[in-house]
């Protein structure tokens, strides 16, 4: 599995990306989350591949001021938006992806020593 921060080269993977409509009860619709990525450069809509080559799982960081409702360490991010395509649940890959997370944030924002997860209410 490989984690990708999302760019327009990856529009059709977010296209055939499906959550069923109870998921989306709970959950950030990735093409919703991938405008304000856009409008906002503090947060960032990651994408995880399979070794497929496949779309499985999406989710955001989130460097913006939200974080401070959970943290006062402004050297974190929110871990918001997760899910996974409902074609590809109970397979392990939110699992893998949660597990490549902190090596990704290392390199990527090696600024940021903490990561907090943020639930939706619902969920």
């Amino acid at each position: 599995m490989k984690l990708i921060e999302y760019s327009d080269s990856y529009k059709t993977n977010i296209n055939n990306y499906f959550l069923t409509e109870e998921m989306t009860y709970y959950t950030g619709i990735p093409k919703d989350c991938i405008a304000i990525s856009e409008e906002m450069p503090s947060f960032h809509s990651i994408l995880a591949f399979s070794d497929n080559n496949e779309l499985v799982t999406f989710f955001v960081l989130d460097e913006g001021e939200d974080k401070t409702l959970y943290t006062d360490n402004l050297n974190s991010m929110l871990l918001r938006s997760f899910s996974t395509d409902s074609h590809h649940i109970k397979k392990g890959y939110a699992k893998e992806a949660l597990g490549l997370l902190a090596d990704f944030v290392r390199v990527n924002f090696p600024h940021i020593n903490e990561i907090v997860l943020a639930v939706n209410e619902k969920n």
